[in-house]
């Protein structure tokens, strides 16, 4: 038995389950700090010429029909069904390139300090919004992904007296150590799950602000259906389920792209989002992020695949050719 066990010395043992994992990590990791150097070199570039980047690169994703195109027209044509065809594409195009400038902004938001976002905040509508937890009561802060939403965390830091929000980290260790640094200042994290949200929810029994976002396809079993500009979106209900046990006021918060900068959007929510039947609120909340899309709808994220999850016997979307 002896002789059996060391005749494998000298030889190159099979690497363990752990080793491996531990050799995707580091591979992972040299990824991520490839990405972030690219980044940092990035952001010394002014504003302007790295949103002349991103259009540039919402063109060439439109203009060579990737897949950010197809999910963009699709979804567009359930949003605006009556909308010309050609009006629709050319909303497809400016939706793009709206998004490819949100893309390249991100170096500057990430990398460069809390100085420079606040220098590039330009202007501010219905800031006293976010002030009503002053009255000891909680703040739910719902961002859609409308404008630039990164830009949020250093502003709502500073704008909110305390708040909390949810955060999944990213998948490269680099990349991640760059988006909490540059994303949480002055912001309290709770982790995506259970616990996390019992954190919301001693937050806002405390009188704070919790942040979320509320066009998210969610998890199984955290979510119904509800209309979404006429089709139906698995919807979270989470947000229903905090306000029914905290009776804290609701906000919607985004940051639109303006020349020179970023103007941050407060509105009130579509009333129906206080109703006490589920399936009103949940489509009140739904109406709530339309209200923010519709003034301005190239600014939105129409690539994300909002209604990949549909009813069993609803047609499924997006299988493109």
């Amino acid at each position: 038995m002896a002789d059996q066990r060391n005749s494998n010395i000298g030889q190159n043992p099979k690497p363990s389950t752990q080793a491996k994992r531990r050799v995707r990590a580091q591979g992972a990791d040299i990824k991520g700090t490839l990405l972030v150097a690219v980044l940092r070199a990035m952001s010394i570039l002014p504003l302007a010429v790295l949103r002349f980047k991103g259009l540039c690169l919402g063109w060439l994703l439109w203009r060579f029909n990737a897949q950010a195109a197809k999910v963009s027209r699709e979804n567009l044509t359930y949003a605006y069904p009556v909308l010309p065809d050609s009006q629709r594409e050319r909303l497809v195009l400016t939706s793009l390139q709206e998004s490819g400038k949100t893309g390249f902004e991100m170096a500057a938001v990430w990398a460069r300090g809390e100085g420079w976002l606040q220098n590039h905040i330009v202007a501010e509508e219905n800031p006293e919004l976010l002030h009503s937890n002053d009255m000891g009561k909680g703040v739910m802060v719902l961002s859609p992904h409308v404008g630039n939403w990164e830009v949020l965390s250093g502003y709502l830091g500073q704008a909110c007296r305390d708040i909390t929000v949810m955060y999944q980290p990213a998948q490269l260790p680099a990349l991640d150590d760059l988006i909490r640094t540059a994303r949480l200042r002055n912001i309290k994290v709770a982790p995506a799950d259970r616990s996390g949200v019992m954190m919301l929810m001693k937050a806002l029994r405390g009188g704070e602000a919790v942040g979320l976002l509320p066009d998210q396809v969610p998890t199984e079993g955290a979510g119904e259906y509800a209309d979404f500009y006429g089709k139906p979106a698995l919807t979270m209900t989470l947000i229903r389920q905090l306000h029914k046990k905290t009776q804290a006021n609701i906000v919607m918060v985004f940051a639109l792209r303006v020349p020179g900068g970023f103007k941050i959007v407060c509105q009130n929510p579509h009333p129906d989002i206080y109703s006490e039947q589920p399936d009103i609120a949940l489509l009140g909340l739904n109406k709530s992020v339309q209200q923010c899309i519709d003034p301005q709808p190239s600014q939105y994220q129409w690539q994300y695949k909002r209604y990949r999850r549909q009813p069993e016997g609803e047609p499924r979307p997006y299988r493109f050719k």
